[in-house]
């Protein structure tokens, strides 16, 4: 008796894509544990793989992945004429997905990973003179100890040149205030040293006088709420527009004081 025919298993298509079981939630820890993008960049991905994913499966084209599929979509989407910006940031989130159904879920994405997204101007960076930090800082009021953490936050981000996510993720222990320095973890979890200046020392060791009083439980992060819990970027950011309002200078962020102690 002859041996039996041994049928080898057909090469994952681009159309068996939506059969791998959550694979949107995979890709979500693809994201955070293999890629180690920021918090903001994963959303951003995640709901534009989610997105294409809800429209493949209402289409009528079903399950098909190819060129087609990929235009129908961008136009379906995009209400108007979306801007090259826009459409950028949109045909790159579908390119980090599709690069994780074929790098890590063997799906055939053919030409997909080859898209080119139209070429976006840079523009340049809001900068604030050392005057206007100077106006910012001295109209700030450092009575209650949130408004000394406020202070002590503006000062750490202008001295230091750290991100928003660094601020916000910054740990007591990382601070060195004898020897003026922090570290701070950056993206891709890779750790870095941050100097410090004599106002940003002054200003936490005021604001870390009173801190420990209101932190809650357990909570060793350096910037707290009101709550005393650790303080995120969407309220960093409130932060700073609410203190820049009061002295009338406008489009103010904590990513400015980045670019403002670059340039400084």
């Amino acid at each position: 008796p002859g041996e039996a025919e041994v049928t080898p298993a057909p090469e994952r298509t681009a159309s068996d894509a939506s059969d791998v079981p959550e694979c949107v939630d995979i890709y979500r820890d693809y994201l955070q544990h293999e890629r180690k993008l920021s918090p903001h960049t994963q959303r951003a991905y995640l709901f534009t793989a989610r997105r294409f994913e809800d429209y493949r499966r209402e289409s009528d084209s079903g399950d098909v992945l190819n060129s087609h599929s990929v235009r129908n979509f961008l136009a379906g989407t995009h209400t108007g004429a979306p801007s090259r910006r826009t459409l950028a940031r949109s045909i790159a989130g579908l390119k980090a997905y599709f690069r994780f159904l074929h790098e890590r879920l063997g799906v055939e994405t053919g030409h997909l990973l080859e898209i080119e997204g139209p070429k976006t101007p840079r523009s340049l960076p809001r900068v604030l003179s050392e005057k206007e930090v100077a106006r910012l800082l001295d109209s700030m009021p450092a009575q209650t100890w949130l408004e000394k953490r406020d202070i002590a936050l503006v000062e750490f981000l202008y001295a230091s040149g750290a991100r928003v996510s660094e601020a916000a993720g910054l740990e007591k222990h990382h601070l060195d205030l004898e020897n003026g320095v922090a570290r701070v973890l950056g993206k891709g979890g890779v750790e870095r040293l941050v100097m410090l200046g004599r106002h940003a020392i002054d200003a936490l060791r005021e604001y870390l006088a009173w801190r420990q009083a209101h932190a809650g439980p357990g909570v060793t992060r350096v910037f707290l709420n009101h709550l005393g819990r650790g303080l995120g970027t969407r309220g960093m950011f409130a932060i700073i527009e609410r203190h820049a309002l009061t002295c009338d200078i406008t489009d103010v962020s904590p990513h400015t004081f980045r670019h403002s102690f670059a340039t400084h």
